[in-house]
């Protein structure tokens, strides 16, 4: 899981090397059915889990940005990582949620941090 330029990729694209960190989170979605009893015991059916990676990546120039907008931007990426449960590579479809970064008196943005989730359950 050590990040290096071709160890995370956005549709192909390695962004590696464009990373200050990522957050791998692996969070289990419960069905209906899940609680606890009055007795305090645990019940439920796990539904699957969705892996969930968090990017921050380091303060680029404006042609940096806007090469790596144009893969935010889409509909659905195919996220490229290494999976500890599954001891591989994996690609995964996701899709990604809101992101901002603010542009300071110089020619660099400030880090950007986005939020990529998985669109099925890890198999």
């Amino acid at each position: 899981m050590i990040i290096d330029n071709n160890s995370i990729k956005i549709n192909g694209t390695a962004v590696g090397s464009m990373l200050t960190e990522c957050i791998f989170n692996f969070p289990k979605l419960w069905g209906d059915d899940t609680g606890r009893s009055l007795s305090g015991t645990f019940n439920g059916t796990l539904r699957g889990i969705f892996p969930k990676l968090e990017m921050t990546f380091k303060p680029m120039k404006q042609a940096e940005l806007q090469s790596l907008v144009k893969l935010l931007d889409t509909d659905y990426q195919q996220l490229t990582y290494y999976d500890p449960y599954k001891e591989a590579v994996v690609t995964m479809q996701t899709y990604t949620g809101d992101y901002s970064y603010t542009v300071n008196n110089t020619d660099h943005t400030s880090t950007l941090k986005i939020s990529f989730i998985a669109t099925h359950k890890r198999s």
